[in-house]
């Protein structure tokens, strides 16, 4: 849904399929606009991805592999390294792991992170970068 304008910006014409009436609501040119939608946090996960190496390069490492609610790994290279911790349910935790992480910024996030603060929000994800 390009627009939240006629046939969602698709067509002038008549549309051969239903168009899905929140086009008004969810569309690119709303989304383009709002510097926290999901449309620009794509734009960052790709961006970090050209400027990070150690995204494509660094070795994997499983910090939490039996945990069903929360992804945690590390990439790592010789020079620096990433720590990546998601919450994949609609409940908050307590993520005491998150102290022992060694960081010098969190580079995404998409939520504020209070400085020490151990909880994970519903669908939080932060990425801690490390340079060695």
């Amino acid at each position: 849904q390009w627009t939240s304008g006629l046939n969602a910006g698709f067509t002038q014409g008549i549309p051969w399929i239903n168009l899905n009436p929140n086009h008004k609501k969810i569309n690119v040119e709303d989304l383009e606009t709002d510097p926290d939608s999901l449309l620009n946090f794509y734009r960052k996960i790709i961006h970090l991805r050209k400027k990070y190496p150690v995204i494509v390069y660094g070795d994997y490492l499983d910090i939490d592999f039996r945990n069903k609610d929360i992804y945690a790994y590390r990439r790592e290279t010789d020079q620096e390294s990433l720590t990546i911790v998601c919450n994949f349910s609609s409940k908050t935790f307590e993520y005491p792991y998150l102290e022992s992480i060694s960081y010098d910024s969190i580079i995404l996030q998409n939520y504020e992170v209070e400085t020490g603060s151990t909880l994970l929000r519903p669908y939080e994800a932060r990425v801690y970068y490390k340079k060695k």
